[in-house]
């Protein structure tokens, strides 16, 4: 080999280790990076870096001879083939797992890719033994033999796979995500090719880092576009889903039907007003509605709908209910569209324009299962356009509050000529029971108040007591309730002075009065209980005010818990989070004070340390502190917590769980806790203390 030849390999060589190892710090240190996504392009580079130094190694020893130096170098060539090939299926487990592959293990294309690298690793082992592909003479001196190229083959072989994989899947590809992966493939392919002919040349190496440096720069500009989307979409999304179910003309039949029938039967009409604005209150609550709701005020809205229907089409539509499991939550407006879809798409497409709708509940595998299947003629969902056809787009929306609110997934599943089935997957979670307390001192309204308790929550575990003293007592010796529904008037200590009482022994135990009498209400609420009910309860009473108890554990969404009354403190999974800077503890606090609201470096140094200057000093200052700050959550994989754009930094407040945030959406819990003290350790939050005062007040 040329001198030449040799100098062009070393500079190869050093430009691909210098831009393979900052595209691995890139990857560490990139906000925007899912983690699949990171976890592969680790695995990418990781593997690059090494081959990358295992050619540096072979140049730099190119002239040293022995037998210890040569067998060197048979394993740096060994290690530099393997490692290359290697690089090709770890392209193809990532193509796969972004078409939505969810375990690329069980799938035949990468089974066949695999296989390959299989073949590549055997062929590279046989030559250990024969030197039939290429030899490293006594010499130290690199030559390649007869049947080099057919080592070429699975490599080849294997990019030709990805490209296939690539133009099978292009729909569920974005457009940046086909140009980084037709990029890394094309490049590496034809490198690949071109090396067979061109001997000394280490061309594969530095095409091989600056496609994977393509790559990564496309990936990450589509997850960052990505990222900005879901936030503008996650303020929208209420009002694109309310605007998406009611429709103009869904009203207008939904009305000309009720009208139609005012003359012919007014009871049926009357009936029709009814579910119409049980309709329209549904949707409307839908906008305020931040939480999971329960299984069983989803289908009551979906009922509603659907009798809606069935005024304008009569017999023709028919529904069946399977529901063998309904004790679980799931985000509001989720299974009203997938039903409209059903009858517009599914039943109403047959000829005859009947047909029968199906939905059903499973609890499988601690997943929750919600089918809805249609009788109709099928489609092709990956073929439909969203901006074409609006119903289409509510499957999109549904699809996108599933993963958001949920953790869940929408599947549809639609052969043609065989109907349409849409399958809802919701992690189940770890039920934990909550224990109720029913005191009153008349039995038949405490047995009443029991059986809608029951029916709102099925998985209560519910004791009952005839006076205020004996609950005392049961609280006294560790029997805490998680919730209290009590009467006021009742003989020796009333409801109110037992509410006074069980404060002192157990403050995190919600109180809601349950009485026939308006005139208890402003003192009720002087002492700070939860709820105040009037009789008789019904069970959306019910249902309403136990919203706010853990019902599920979830080991999906764990949630940082931040303490801001009195000292701040934050807490993940029961253990305190250590800040390793205080001055990124503080920062911390003044993002968590500013409810999400974006603020820039001067706002953040103006107020926690009295320095305004717009300094190049002092912008290194705060992206110290800033980066120790994500470094800290980081730690407990909760880096996506802070957003940073340009100079403004901000929290996301809706994975955070602050007895502050709390208090400002009226948790009583929350109100309750607020002594007059907050985030004392730092005199800029003075203010926001005064106007909690004051609101408390």
């Amino acid at each position: 080999m040329s001198k030449d030849i040799r100098i062009v390999n070393l500079i190869f060589a050093v430009a691909g280790l210098i831009m393979s190892i900052l595209g691995l710090i890139h990857i560490f240190i990139g906000r925007f990076i899912e983690k699949r996504a990171r976890a592969f392009f680790i695995a990418l580079f990781l593997v690059l870096n090494a081959y990358v130094l295992t050619v540096l190694a072979r140049e730099l020893t190119y002239d040293h001879i022995g037998q210890g130096w040569v067998i060197f170098s048979r394993f740096l060539f060994f290690a530099q083939g393997m490692l290359a090939a290697l690089i090709t299926v770890i392209i193809t487990a990532f193509l796969l797992d972004q078409c939505g592959v969810g375990d690329c293990k069980k799938n035949n294309m990468f089974r066949l890719s695999f296989g390959l690298w299989t073949v590549y690793a055997v062929l590279m082992i046989i030559n250990l033994f024969t030197g039939i592909l290429y030899v490293v003479d006594d010499n130290n001196v690199y030559n390649r033999e007869k049947y080099f190229p057919v080592l070429m083959i699975p490599a080849v072989l294997i990019m030709l796979i990805n490209l296939v994989i690539l133009w099978q899947n292009r729909a569920k590809l974005s457009t940046r995500q086909k140009m980084a992966f037709s990029i890394f493939v094309t490049i590496t392919m034809i490198s690949m090719i071109i090396q067979v002919f061109l001997f000394g040349v280490h061309l594969i190496v530095l095409s091989s880092v600056i496609a994977a440096l393509f790559a990564l720069t496309y990936i990450i500009y589509d997850q960052t576009e990505k990222y900005y989307r879901i936030e503008a979409e996650n303020e929208k999304l209420k009002t694109d889903i309310m605007l998406a179910q009611i429709q103009p003309h869904f009203l207008f039949n939904s009305l000309t039907a009720i009208k139609n029938l005012c003359l012919k039967e007014p009871e049926k009409a009357n009936e029709g007003i009814s579910q119409f604005t049980d309709f329209l209150r549904h949707n409307m609550d839908s906008l305020t509605m931040d939480r999971p709701i329960p299984f069983e005020e989803e289908l009551d809205h979906v009922k509603a709908y659907l009798k809606l229907q069935k005024l304008r089409f009569g017999n023709d539509i028919e529904v069946e209910y399977s529901l063998e499991y309904t004790d679980f939550r799931l985000p509001t407006l989720t299974l009203q569209p997938l039903v409209e879809n059903a009858i517009i798409h599914g039943v109403r497409k047959n000829k005859s324009g009947k047909g029968r709708i199906r939905i059903s509940t499973v609890r499988a595998s601690g997943n929750v299962e919600i089918s809805i299947k249609d009788d109709g003629p099928g489609f092709n969902y990956n073929e439909v356009s969203y901006d074409a056809d609006r119903s289409h787009m509510g499957i999109q929306n549904v699809r996108n509050r599933i993963r958001n609110v949920s953790g869940g997934e929408l599947r549809i599943d639609s052969p043609s000529g065989c109907g349409t089935c849409v399958t809802i997957i919701i992690p189940a979670g770890e039920k934990k029971q909550v224990l109720i307390f029913v005191i009153d001192d008349e039995d038949n309204v405490r047995e009443e108040t029991k059986n809608t308790i029951l029916k709102a929550e099925a998985n209560a575990q519910i004791e009952s007591f005839r006076r205020t003293e004996d609950a005392l007592d049961a609280i006294e010796a560790g029997r805490i309730a998680d919730v209290v529904f009590s009467d006021i008037e009742m003989p020796g200590l009333n409801g109110l002075g037992f509410a006074i009482k069980l404060k002192s022994l157990s403050p995190n135990t919600r109180v809601i009065f349950v009485t026939g009498y308006r005139d208890y209400a402003v003192e009720a609420f002087k002492i700070k209980v939860h709820g105040y009910l009037l009789k008789p309860i019904s069970v959306e009473d019910v249902r309403r005010e136990l919203e706010y108890i853990p019902h599920v554990e979830s080991k999906e969404q764990d949630r940082l818990v931040v303490k801001c009354f009195g000292h701040f403190d934050v807490y993940w999974r029961g253990e305190p989070v250590f800040f390793k800077r205080k001055q990124s503890k503080e920062l911390f606090a003044y993002l968590i004070d500013r409810e999400g609201a974006a603020c820039s470096t001067r706002q953040i140094a103006t107020a926690l340390w009295r320095e305004g200057n717009d300094t190049k000093a002092e912008q290194n200052r705060i992206r110290v502190i800033v980066n120790d700050l994500k470094n800290t959550l980081k730690e407990i994989g909760m880096e996506d917590l802070i957003i940073r754009k340009h100079r403004d930094i901000a929290v996301r407040k809706d994975i955070v769980d602050c007895d502050y945030y709390r208090m400002l959406e009226g948790d009583m819990d929350a109100v309750n806790s607020y002594r007059g003290e907050y985030m004392v350790d730092y005199s800029w939050a003075e203010l926001t203390n005064a106007k909690l005062y004051f609101r408390r007040k």
